[in-house]
């Protein structure tokens, strides 16, 4: 499966630090008013969110990870309004395995509400380390692969 860059998110971004409430990567400008618009994200069939926790976080007290939309692009109250699409909820340091490895999440089918600003936005409480991921948004999760560079080894272009 192919990933569109403009659909990614994060690609081996560090989501870790100390104390933090922030987007981190990329977001996608969905084109729309400051009020809530609606998106049909998928033209009409399933659309994924790919978390992919390839180095695991460590140390600190918990992290929250969630899908926004916004009205700025820093995903914040303090820039605008924002809706939460997705939340790992707030994962505390004794279970954080269960955020390393992939995630996926399907999206509401057809038309959906968002904000103008699509995004990853961390929160974390404590020194926490580690926590490198990918993130995207696919229609076909099921031959989704990581590799180092994304393309089957079976792939004749690879």
């Amino acid at each position: 499966m192919f990933i569109d860059s403009e659909l990614e998110f994060c690609d081996g971004e560090t989501l870790s630090g100390t104390g933090i409430a922030v987007k981190k990567g990329d977001h996608i400008d969905l084109n729309a008013t400051s009020d809530l618009t609606e998106h049909d994200l998928g033209s009409g069939e399933p659309l994924y969110l790919v978390l992919n926790v390839t180095t695991a976080f460590s140390g600190g007290t918990s992290v929250k990870i969630d899908l926004r939309s916004g009205d700025a692009d820093t995903l914040t109250g303090g820039g605008g309004t924002f809706d939460i699409h997705y939340t790992t909820g707030t994962i505390v340091a004794a279970d954080y395995g269960d955020l390393t490895g992939r995630t996926i999440i399907a999206l509401p089918k057809n038309v959906f509400k968002y904000r103008q600003y699509l995004g990853i936005f961390v929160s974390t409480s404590g020194a926490v380390t580690g926590g490198v991921a990918d993130a995207f948004l696919t229609k076909d999760v099921s031959n989704w692969t990581s590799t180092a560079t994304r393309v089957p080894a079976t792939d004749p272009a690879s």
